[in-house]
């Protein structure tokens, strides 16, 4: 069963960390700032709305992908010390725990990518209607789910020891791969389509952007379809992986 005074409980726990702050916040935040608001590039038109905004979302989604696989490599520290084979014997059982798990992390995910949207907003971002801006925000948020599972599966196959840094480090280079932080050769282009971040970095785009891809030799018409079936793909990946690890986090050994 789903407690919602736990999920409260332990976003708030989260949420008064002051290390979390760090990689979920201040150097996505600071990144929009120096390569986005500062520049004289900034206000130049991108879509529907301007260069800004393109670098405003993609460093949301990356401070929600970051806040949620951060979050959900913690539950390394509880399978490690055998939390999971008790849970197993409660009533929800293990899939109730990662699922609360699941949605604790979803719900803080949000206050990176408020905080960064404002400041956007208060800065040179641009998107032409509200509706976008919506749309835009909406997506960043929940761009973080799949890497919710993505940290689980860490967790229960890295273990305690190697979870955080390996999957922390994984997903940097994932991010660069996907496109999220500079545009890419059409050579790498072939790549990063079948990499887990490039569908979610264009999907929160999607409102600005629209069915184009900016790559370093130009702009290139992409289906939108496309990008859904990446980022359903890579989250039925981690949901299969993180169930096969579940089973393995409560066998004995």
């Amino acid at each position: 069963m789903i407690n919602p005074r736990y999920i409260a409980l332990v976003a708030k726990q989260r949420l008064t960390d002051t290390s979390f702050y760090f990689f979920t916040l201040f150097l996505p935040l600071g990144m929009y700032i120096f390569f986005g608001a500062a520049q004289s590039w900034s206000e130049a038109r991108a879509g529907h709305g301007n260069v800004a905004a393109w670098i405003m979302a993609s460093m949301s989604v990356y401070s929600a992908i970051t806040c949620a696989t951060s979050s959900a490599s913690e539950i390394s520290v509880e399978l490690s010390n055998g939390w999971g084979r008790q849970v197993a014997l409660t009533r929800g059982g293990l899939s109730s725990y990662l699922f609360t798990k699941l949605l604790v992390t979803a719900v803080i995910s949000v206050v990176p990518v408020a905080v960064i949207f404002t400041a956007g907003a208060l800065t040179t971002a641009v998107i032409d209607t509200p509706e976008r801006w919506a749309a835009a925000f909406a997506l960043c948020c929940l761009g973080g789910i799949p890497f919710t599972l993505y940290g689980i599966m860490s967790a229960t196959w890295l273990g305690a020891r190697n979870s955080a840094s390996i999957s922390g480090a994984v997903l940097s280079l994932l991010a660069f791969m996907g496109g999220l932080f500079l545009p890419l050769s059409d050579g790498l282009m072939k790549v990063a389509r079948f990499t887990p971040v490039y569908g979610v970095a264009n999907l929160v785009r999607y409102p600005i952007q629209g069915s184009y891809v900016i790559t370093t030799s130009g702009i290139h018409h992409e289906q939108l379809w496309m990008q859904i079936v990446n980022v359903v793909a890579w989250t039925l990946i981690f949901a299969v992986l993180c169930y096969f690890g579940r089973n393995r986090s409560t066998s004995r050994k």
